[in-house]
């Protein structure tokens, strides 16, 4: 299944870092933000860069979307049905106490540590987060390559853009998609930057009515990296 949808170009290792063999993800996806915050502060350019915590993903990713990504990805049908068998067979039953449940069929949710569910969520997260392309691109770097304007490193997903204004638009569609997809994004845990004339500004960005907190009021983490509105990397040499 990797093979195929790595060999097909189906997952694209710009935009999805998580899950896929021979790329340092977790690496790659903070490397080349800090680059990115780096660059924009030292032309004196302007960004926008939204982190978005994802509540339960592995959890709440729903069968269907699964299903959906093998057909829109043209998986052969023997091996969709399989998958699909797979999944209408997953049960659980819990006991409280001296109760115990009937089994409870599993319509949501990737099982962690089966062989398959690594590359089905992230080619799913992948599915998502390539949406908001039509919508804006990403922000040009020094070496001449433009980035996607949406990245994920499985669950761990960020918006990068040129502009405020690209970076709502963005922002807007894929949290439309994630709601289709029947999961949520907690703004409380997500965290917004944005830099004009190389240097912090305070913008706000919403997810409905609430309201995303700035690095400036509360740094955020992101795969063991700090980022932060001192746009430096400081506070990460502090940690260590």
């Amino acid at each position: 299944m990797t093979n195929y949808m790595l060999s097909n170009d189906y997952i694209d290792i710009a935009v999805q870092k998580g899950g896929v063999p021979g790329v340092s993800g977790c690496i790659e996806h903070t490397s080349v933000l800090s680059q990115i915050i780096r660059e924009a502060k030292d032309s004196k350019g302007e960004l926008a860069v939204v982190w978005l915590d994802l509540a339960n993903a592995y959890g709440t990713v729903p069968h269907k979307l699964v299903e959906l990504m093998l057909e829109i990805y043209h998986v052969p049908d023997g091996i969709r049905e399989l998958i699909k068998e797979y999944f209408n067979h997953l049960q659980l039953r819990f006991i409280v106490g001296d109760y115990t449940t009937s089994w409870q069929r599993l319509g949501v949710g990737i099982v962690t540590g089966c062989t398959i569910s690594v590359i089905l969520f992230s080619a799913a997260m992948n599915m998502i987060v390539k949406s908001v392309e039509k919508k804006s691109r990403g922000p040009w770097m020094k070496s001449g390559v433009q980035q996607p304007p949406g990245r994920a490193f499985m669950d761990d997903m960020t918006i990068s853009t040129k502009t405020v204004i690209e970076a709502r638009w963005t922002l807007q569609v894929l949290d439309k998609m994630i709601t289709w997809a029947r999961m949520k994004v907690k703004p409380s845990k997500s965290r917004s930057l944005v830099v004009k004339n190389g240097k912090v500004k305070e913008e706000r960005f919403k997810i409905g009515d609430e309201i995303i907190p700035t690095v400036s009021e509360k740094p955020v983490k992101c795969l063991g990296k700090w980022f932060n509105n001192t746009l430096s990397d400081k506070l990460n040499v502090e940690d260590t």
